[in-house]
């Protein structure tokens, strides 16, 4: 799960670099079509964004299950009972 989380903001950090640098282009739009770059630049940095948070909450519920593995690995056995007279 932590791969993929990993893989999941790495994705949503190059869309995201890629649509800010694609915003330096030299590029005239006019009436509808500007409308729809706009549009589609917008949609873009809203899934970059959703895939880098979802990457963060994949590598958080895995770090989450690691430490929980530890902790019920290391959790000592309770004493005996006391024996019966």
């Amino acid at each position: 799960m932590r791969r993929l989380g990993q893989l999941l903001a790495i994705l949503g950090l190059l869309l995201g670099t890629f649509v800010g640098l694609s915003l330096f282009l030299p590029l005239t739009l006019s009436g509808w079509a500007w409308l729809i770059a706009v549009g589609m630049v917008k949609l873009s940095f809203l899934s970059a964004v959703g895939l880098i948070a979802g990457g963060a909450v994949l590598q958080r519920l895995a770090k989450r299950q690691a430490v929980l593995q530890l902790e019920s690995a290391t959790t000592p056995l309770p004493p005996p009972p006391p024996p019966v007279r």
